[in-house]
């Protein structure tokens, strides 16, 4: 069912009313994360909950060790990476052209102003 013209003006106005005073804190999200990881975790039986525990505390206890085993494997195969990486962008060429289209539409001024 399509929308009539006078909808489709309403709808305009008021998602531009919406993204006029919408404003979101590092505490909301932070929130929503939180949140979200529960609703997964509640999703999960208890072993796979307690798995998943054990894994996030062990990511939070070594953050450093998990970051330097990453650039070490980064800089042994980077090749590799490269090559998955152009055959990544080749295989999808047009939904990358989208997705950068979107961004550059809705970051106009940002850009801009960093041309400056």
């Amino acid at each position: 069912m399509a929308f009539t013209p006078e909808e489709l003006a309403e709808m305009a106005r008021a998602d531009a009313e919406i993204e006029e005073s919408f404003c979101i804190s590092n505490e909301d999200i932070a929130f929503s994360r939180a949140m979200d990881r529960e609703a997964v975790l509640d999703g999960m039986d208890a072993q796979r909950r307690k798995i998943a525990e054990s894994k996030r505390q062990y990511r939070a206890a070594n953050k450093d060790k998990i970051a330097e085993s990453q650039r070490q494997y980064r800089a042994a195969n980077k090749d590799k990476i490269a090559e998955s990486q152009r055959q990544y962008r080749a295989a999808n060429k047009d939904k990358i052209a989208e997705s950068q289209r979107q961004y550059y539409a809705a970051n106009k001024d940002k850009i801009a102003e960093s041309k400056r």
